[in-house]
């Protein structure tokens, strides 16, 4: 509920799911509902910038009125962005919408599952040639969810105008594994070295390119998760906003030159209990910082 957030705590919104907006109804919502949902949320954040993830529905989230085809394996299957370029009309109209809240506040489209460069492309082409000049009041990201993505980060931050890391469906794509599979659900390890490495170098690709990047998925909101993030070089942090006040208490107990060692560090760990434990006893040591005050 809206009434619950205090947007002087943060910087704006990091991610609004837009799937939210699709399934308490009883059908596809038209541009018009679109917009007004769209519009409270920008109202409410007065000005700061509010960045809307398209369309991510597929795999463990269904739309009732939406009889999406039976898949094998729909996890690596038919979501985010792929869906969107195949349905346009779907695509563009709440694009439509999306920027149509732009006159209240600063909005900002990120493209779920990008694999590839140019799935990119042709989803910016199709904004350009529905929306005319207004697809140029808008900025348009791609979320690196995806192991291919993260590879090819060079093309993709020459033609994203930001770079958002889901760092949940990056972790499992990156390991293969299924999260909620208890049979190989240990394996899912974002403190895995090979995946701070991963991290490491898509912070630094974005750096290098002038791409501003960003984080959303759990990782964030957590204290070691955090510590490492912003030391690796991630110039934004989207979490739940409860953990907006610890995770700001926290990082205000150190120092960026201190956070970028710990990041070297823990990447160049050899295995997942010596990266967690290095990153925890930073954690640890900040928050007693926290309490002392």
């Amino acid at each position: 509920d809206l009434e619950y957030f205090n947007p002087t705590m943060v910087g704006g919104v990091g991610l609004f799911r837009t799937e939210f907006a699709y399934m308490e109804r009883s059908g596809f919502p038209t541009l018009e509902e679109q917009r007004l949902v769209y519009k409270e949320i920008v109202d409410h954040f007065e000005g700061k910038p509010v960045v809307f993830r398209t369309l991510d529905v597929g795999n463990d989230k269904r739309l009732r009125y939406f009889d999406m085809p039976p898949e094998q394996n729909p996890a690596l299957g038919w979501r985010g962005i792929r869906m969107g370029l195949e349905w346009q009309d779907l695509f563009l109209i709440q694009v439509q919408a999306i920027v149509a809240a732009h006159d209240e506040g600063e909005v900002r489209i990120l493209l779920p599952m990008v694999t590839v460069v140019e799935e990119l492309r042709e989803a910016k082409a199709l904004m350009k040639k529905a929306l005319g000049s207004d697809a140029e009041r808008v900025l348009v990201g791609a979320m690196i969810e995806v192991p291919a993505a993260a590879m090819a980060l060079k093309d993709l931050a020459q033609e994203a105008d930001f770079v958002s890391v889901g760092t949940n469906d990056l972790t499992q794509y990156l390991f293969a594994v299924d999260r909620d599979n208890t049979r190989v659900s240990s394996l899912y390890q974002p403190y895995h070295p090979a995946n701070l490495r991963v991290l490491r170098f898509i912070a630094k690709t974005c750096r290098q390119f002038d791409c501003p990047v960003s984080v959303c998925g759990e990782m964030a909101g957590q204290r070691a998760g955090a510590l490492f993030l912003v030391g690796s070089g991630y110039q934004a942090l989207s979490m739940g906003v409860g953990f907006v006040p610890e995770i700001k208490a926290l990082l205000a107990q150190t120092t960026l030159k201190d956070l970028v060692a710990l990041s070297r560090k823990a990447a160049g760990c050899r295995t997942r209990e010596e990266a967690v434990s290095l990153l925890r006893e930073a954690a640890a040591a900040a928050w007693e910082g926290v309490l002392a005050n």
